[in-house]
């Protein structure tokens, strides 16, 4: 608990670069716009709107899980009465931003459901109005941020799902796919509207009367007349003044003085007003490139479109490297239902971000980067179509393309005192190069390997799929092979080893293999490993691991740090979790890049246990250390007495020994004294 205390102390700063391309919904708070995107909320003062040439750029702030949110993906947000904002947090549900503090904080509710909650609505009289895909919750707050002072109605009269809430001058408007329904605290009604073409989508009360969506019609309603206009899918519907914005897979309108008119063929989903008319607008793309994190958002000045000048596309990561101050990622925009595997190269010197070039084409997917000594990034590509390995220059530039290899499907890259290929049903390569020329030997056949290590100048570590862990020699020797009934586990995702140890994860857990004695150390996916100090880290789908003396001694979750667990079951990548020189975790997921600085204290050595001690000539003298101990006499001279294993436990047979005292030592912890009688 006091290690456990300590880290957690020494976490001090933290930022979670994300893409918040994808936005769905704002609100403004005095002179500041908050958006709720799929990168946490975003903030901004539209008074420092600029455009130059195609581009616009303004101030503007993001809070992410480094400011409280569990998870970056922001549904929906709120302000209350005094000032307070409200989100949806995707698969957690409400948190609270007060008026004057930059954190979020934790809203907990009993209700399991409401973790599930899509919108998020204050109606006054500290009622809000929860959206879910099981009807419509009331909450009732004590007028303070304390959830065990409120009250919560569950679904009644509106138990179908809810796709949007309007306020309106007396009630509040619930629109569900059937039905369009009024709310008041004191009472829920159907309203009958004059015509139903299919769906209802969203419903806006305007001064002389309403505007709803049904099907792919946009119907105004008032006591003396009903038009009726073909707008196709609608996605958002804003209202600004007497005018009202329309959002639909048809394009972008505009509704005003009872005529709808359609202002831009993009086909918007979310739409902020921005004063002297203009907004600022996302929207859905058909191009499967922009199939999960979206195009930039723009903005129209009413004659001009802009985009948003800053590349922010931090999310889905499937490979880092940090080596000689350069940060090289690759990122991914697949989606569980599609083919779809466009990839970008980021590279980032401390100073400056840019992107790797010709990273366009679908089939060019990065699953693993590495840095050679002279500063080149190595980007291994998987697609059957692929060329193979693009090599670039730490501005981005192309230098050179490696696509003569056996296969053109390459898991992984390791390059150290070699340079090694895993590729996909093929097995290990080495790379040589000659100038611009490339050849690859192959090393060692294996059809689904995972990962590739170089573990001193001698030994290849390879993890596979489905046949556990496989040690080789550099001339592709077998030399130790873990079977998935040795491990629990057919996937091995990262081994990598360190002195006499070798730290290996899987699909259920990180394990240690020491003189042919395996010990399971933690639970979860383990997607990366690294060292620091005298720290082991670990990466698992939902914890960063710290690893101290082959014990588990904190973890940090969502719960207790800026950390976002991975919970798409397709992402399957390894390698994404870095160390800096300062002790700077770079942690890659499905939500961007993590930059957690944690101060790694400096844990007091400890000792081990000895006994029996005293013991007798003859007998066994057991060893509870982790690393294999050695024997010294008081004068400091090693003695040739070698410790055996007892199941975990090494001992030292003492037959033949003097009687005397002996000084035992195992790895860095304080040596032990045993009397011998």
């Amino acid at each position: 608990m006091l290690i456990g205390f300590l880290l957690f102390s020494y976490v001090f700063s933290a930022q979670y670069l994300t893409n918040f391309n994808n936005a769905f919904s704002f609100v403004e708070n005095s002179d500041t716009v908050y958006v709720a995107t799929a990168g946490g909320v975003v903030s901004f003062v539209p008074s420092t709107i600029s455009h130059f040439y195609s581009n616009f750029s303004f101030s503007y702030r993001v809070f992410t899980t480094a400011n409280g949110l569990r998870s970056n993906y922001v549904l929906d947000i709120d302000e209350d009465g005094v000032g307070n904002l409200w989100v949806i947090v995707r698969d957690v549900g409400i948190q609270v931003k007060r008026k004057d503090s930059d954190r979020f904080e934790a809203y907990d509710l009993p209700i399991v459901t409401l973790r599930k909650a899509k919108i998020i609505r204050y109606f006054g009289d500290d009622y809000f109005l929860i959206g879910t895909d099981y009807g419509l919750f009331v909450l009732k707050t004590g007028g303070n941020i304390n959830s065990e002072d409120d009250r919560i109605y569950p679904p009644l009269i509106i138990r179908d799902s809810v796709k949007f809430i309007e306020r309106g001058k007396d009630f509040a408007y619930i629109v569900t796919p059937l039905n369009i329904y009024g709310w008041t605290p004191d009472s829920t009604f159907r309203i009958d509207v004059p015509l139903n073409y299919g769906r209802f989508r969203i419903v806006k009360e305007l001064a002389d009367g309403i505007l709803y969506s049904t099907g792919t019609k946009l119907v105004f309603a008032s006591a003396e007349t009903t038009l009726i206009f073909d707008a196709g899918s609608i996605y958002a519907a804003v209202k600004d003044d007497n005018r009202v914005y329309i959002g639909s897979n048809w394009g972008t309108y505009l509704f005003e003085n009872r005529r709808l008119t359609k202002i831009l063929s993009y086909p918007s989903s979310c739409i902020i007003p921005i004063e002297d008319s203009g907004i600022i607008f996302t929207y859905f793309s058909t191009n499967r490139e922009f199939s999960y994190y979206g195009p930039p958002w723009r903005y129209f000045d009413g004659s001009t479109i802009y985009s948003f000048s800053t590349p922010v596309l931090f999310n889905l990561v499937t490979s880092l490297k940090f080596k000689g101050g350069v940060l090289a990622s690759g990122i991914l925009a697949w989606t569980s239902d599609s083919i779809s595997l466009p990839s970008k190269l980021l590279i980032f010197d401390g100073q400056e971000l840019r992107y790797g070039e010709g990273l366009r084409n679908i089939d060019h997917a990065i699953r693993s980067v590495d840095i050679d000594d002279s500063g080149k990034i190595w980007v291994g590509l998987y697609s059957a179509n692929s060329p193979g390995i693009y090599i670039y220059d730490s501005s981005g530039r192309l230098q050179h393309i490696v696509d003569n290899l056996p296969s053109r499907i390459v898991c992984h890259i390791s390059i150290a005192k070699d340079t090694l290929v895993a590729l996909w049903q093929d097995g290990i390569y080495r790379i040589h190069r000659d100038g611009s020329f490339f050849t690859a030997e192959r090393v060692f056949m294996v059809d689904y390997p995972f990962f590739v290590e170089q573990s001193g100048n001698d030994r290849y570590l390879i993890g596979t799929e489905n046949e556990g862990l496989i040690i080789i020699d550099t001339s592709g020797n077998l030399v130790l092979r873990l079977n998935p009934s040795d491990l629990n586990s057919a996937l091995v995702s990262v081994a990598k080893s360190k002195g006499e140890k070798i730290y290996i994860g899987t699909s259920n857990g990180l394990l240690v293999y020491r003189g042919m004695s395996i010990k399971k150390i933690s639970t979860g996916y383990v997607r990366d490993i690294e060292f620091y100090k005298n720290f082991v880290i670990a990466l698992t789908d939902s914890a960063i691991q710290l690893i101290y003396d082959d014990s588990l001694v904190y973890s940090f979750t969502s719960m207790n740090s800026p950390f976002t667990p991975i919970n798409e079951q397709y992402y399957r990548v390894r390698d994404v979790l870095e160390i800096m020189d300062d002790g700077t975790l770079v942690v890659g997921g499905q939500e961007g890049i993590l930059l957690m600085k944690v101060l790694f204290p400096d844990l007091k050595k400890e000792s081990f246990r000895v006994f029996p001690n005293p013991a007798r000539v003859g007998e066994r003298i057991y060893v509870d250390a982790p690393e294999e101990p050695v024997v010294y006499d008081l004068s400091m001279r090693r003695l040739p007495y070698r410790a055996k294993l007892d199941g975990d436990l090494y001992f030292f047979d003492t037959n033949g020994w003097a009687r005397g005292i002996y000084i035992i030592f195992s790895g860095d912890r304080k040596p032990v004294k045993i009397l011998l009688r």
